[in-house]
């Protein structure tokens, strides 16, 4: 067997069927992308979105390629079976004419069969015997080959499904990256919105992830430690669970783990979950299908018995009845035709079995999903037992004594419930079941619990911290836990030293950056056909760099455009004042629910503010006046609410971009203000503003204040 470089565990062949197989899916996924498109696309965006094409960043393509192996594995069993089921078909075939012949000559009396009725009539009982005894043994040995082959190709299926819609939005996103690199717009023509559409505009499993330097930096930092703890921290929607999938999925020789941090809990609780994930995730890996090949196994055993038993039978039955009545005469006889036949159908039987075998296993041993780990594997059902239930044992003694008028008895009864395990001992047993993990498997393990910002109280976070302190730092596994910028500067404010319990349990806390205007353009050019340039400006400024706000706010700007009809283009400088409006109103209107019972001047200001800039008029000075002025009013009215300053400041940065972005130019001007920076550096700069309003409101203020003054503000 030789090896494919690309794909080590198929053949040369297997491995070409399977580039054939993705290819076809490609082609498929390239064929319904084209049906959307109008106009169709060349011959030459599909060779650069194929030339571009990575499936392995994929997340639903590892769990595809599993099950391709599988497929190839139980295939190869079904095909090193075709001669034997020749043969048994054959023999099968060949034991039904004897049965047929026989039972004629019994029934027609006839001389070309020269042998007593009686005879016929048992030959022919006998080769039915044999008929039945042959297709009973060969239906049960296809029975778990043609089943393990069916289950392979239903899981086969079940695991494209998802890789293949992952591979429709690729295929998309690839060939709009293509046609935005090439596409060639009126220099002259004032910059429109025409797009209606963007079917993948929202957050789904594709591959563009931007490349950061931070997912690098955790990759090499678990690959260069043997153990780790590591927290990845950010603004929610900065990609926080995007990057540490993305980690996991990237990780060869690891077990991966991934858990969401749930609200309320218990330490001991959260352990023994963590505990049952890794458990499972362990027999989900190994155990199941060592498992299901086991039974298989033991059944295909018996089955080689019985046939073996069959066969030697069959040989010894056709050596008796080919001594019978042969009394020492030499000539061949008619009646010794059974006797050859069972002899010739035994041995056949056995050299079937015998090169059945040695074929499977043959065909399975390169599959390298089927090493056995059974110390391992046994401790992790005893694990989840454990965890799963409470043991109870039961044990009763009974003795009797009776004579015919009397009788005594006395019983005895002995019962012991298991207790639950304390939280030392699930911290003791789980070092214990990974550190086994680790020693028989020569893997690494990487935890991810993700979504620690869900807990918003100090205390309970730094009680979370301090509740997995006690599994940190076991040889082999490597833990993540993801962290939001605006849980963390919470805690700071009311006083709980977080950046202390940090840094005392994490090995290092990796910040993940937000995008730059480059990123934030390739991002939206991927999901978006046709989108202008200004506008992916705009939308950054008013994401402050966070992938998630980005695809939103690119969305209103879709949303602006499909409100205007199907044949009205709209504007660059109308879709901004439109998206600038109602995302200011949207502010003011949260800033007054929360400052309804606690701040009745912010709640004036609030709702002034909405009439304001509801009323403003469509032109841009008319509603940068009217933002700046809200601002001012709400800037005034929240002497103590800091939620009211940063509303301010956010309705000064709107009232910049607007008064930038949102003036009538043509396609060749934007290019020049982008060549001169100016339009990057207006758009940074907001993002900057509205980025720093996490600290603290003034910093965004001052932050701010340079460019309102060079735009005359």
């Amino acid at each position: 067997m030789v090896n494919s470089p690309a794909h080590p565990f198929l053949t040369a062949k297997e491995s070409e069927q399977f580039e054939r197989r993705e290819e076809g899916l490609f082609t498929e996924a390239w064929t319904e992308f084209e049906k959307r498109r109008v106009p169709r696309t060349d011959g030459t965006v599909r060779e650069a979105v194929r030339a571009r094409y990575d499936g392995s960043n994929l997340a639903a393509h590892d769990e595809w390629h599993s099950a391709y192996l599988a497929f190839v594995a139980a295939d190869r069993l079904a095909t090193s079976r075709r001669v034997e089921n020749a043969l048994s078909t054959l023999l099968c075939i060949a034991a039904a004419g004897v049965t047929i012949t026989y039972a004629l000559a019994a029934l027609k009396h006839t001389t070309w069969l020269p042998s007593y009725h009686a005879q016929n009539w048992w030959f022919s009982a006998l080769s039915l015997l044999v008929t039945v005894l042959l297709v009973t043994a060969a239906r049960a040995r296809r029975g778990p080959v043609t089943q393990r082959r069916e289950r392979a190709v239903s899981n086969l299926a079940t695991a494209q499904a998802p890789f293949y819609a992952a591979l429709v939005n690729e295929v998309q996103a690839l060939a709009n990256s293509v046609i935005n690199e090439h596409k060639e717009r009126d220099k002259h023509e004032v910059a429109t919105l025409k797009t209606l559409n963007a079917p993948i505009l929202v957050e789904i499993d594709s591959a563009d992830v931007v490349p950061s330097t931070s997912t690098e930096g955790v990759l090499t930092f678990i690959r260069e430690h043997g153990t780790s703890a590591i927290g990845i921290s950010g603004p929610r929607g900065i990609g926080k669970t995007t990057l540490m999938r993305d980690i996991q999925r990237h990780m060869e020789g690891t077990l991966s783990v991934y858990l969401p941090i749930p609200v309320s809990y218990a330490a001991e609780d959260f352990i023994r979950v963590i505990f049952r994930e890794v458990a499972s995730s362990v027999r989900a890996a190994y155990g199941d299908e060592r498992e299901e090949r086991q039974a298989q196994r033991v059944a295909l055993r018996r089955i080689d018995m019985a046939r073996a038993g069959v066969c030697v039978g069959l040989a010894l039955v056709g050596v008796i009845l080919f001594a019978v009545g042969r009394n020492g005469v030499p000539v061949f006889k008619t009646t010794d035709i059974p006797g050859l036949l069972l002899i010739l159908i035994g041995l056949a039987g056995g050299a079937a079995l015998v090169f059945s075998s040695a074929a499977r296993i043959f065909a399975v041993s390169p599959i390298p999903h089927y090493h056995r780990h059974s110390g391992i594997l046994n401790a992790a059902r005893h694990a989840m037992h454990s965890l799963e239930f409470s043991h109870m044992q039961k044990r009763t003694t009974k003795n009797v004594f009776a004579l015919k008028f009397f009788s005594a008895e006395d019983q005895d009864q002995f019962e012991q419930t298991e207790r639950e395990l304390t939280h030392p001992e699930l911290v003791t047993k789980f070092k214990e079941f990974v550190s086994l993990y680790v020693q028989e498997t020569k893997q690494r393990i990487v935890i991810g619990l993700d979504e620690l910002d869900k807990i918003d109280k100090g205390k309970e976070a730094l009680k979370f911290v301090n509740s997995i302190k006690d599994i940190l730092h076991i040889r082999g596994v490597h833990f993540i836990v993801s962290v939001s910028e605006d849980a963390l500067h919470s805690f700071s404010l009311r006083g709980v030293p977080v950046r202390d319990a940090f840094d005392s349990s994490f090995d290092a806390i990796v910040p993940v950056k937000r995008l730059d205007t480059a990123e934030s353009q390739r991002l939206v050019n991927r999901r978006v056909l046709d989108f202008p340039d200004p506008l992916i400006l705009f939308c950054h400024a008013l994401s402050g760099g966070v992938p998630r706000d980005l695809i939103r706010s690119a969305r209103q700007c879709i949303d602006v455009r499909r409100a205007a009809g199907p044949d009205t283009p709209v504007l660059v400088d109308s879709v901004v004042r439109q998206v600038v409006r109602r995302q200011s109103v949207l502010v003011c209107e949260a800033l007054a629910a929360r400052a309804k019972h606690t701040q009745p001047p912010v709640l004036a200001a609030s709702i002034a503010a909405v009439s304001a800039v509801n009323d403003a008029a469509a032109e841009t000075g008319s509603l940068v006046a009217a933002l700046d002025h809200a601002a001012k009013q709400i800037q005034d009215a929240s002497v103590d609410f800091p939620l009211g300053r940063d509303a301010a400041v956010y309705l000064n940065a709107a009232a910049a971009l607007c008064s930038y972005f949102a003036i009538e130019r043509t396609n060749e001007q934007w290019d020049q203000e982008e060549v001169a920076g100016t339009s990057i550096r207006v758009a940074q700069t907001v993002a900057h503003a509205i980025e720093l309003l996490s600290f603290e409101s003034e910093a965004g203020r001052e932050a701010l204040q340079p460019l309102r003054s060079s735009l005359g503000l």
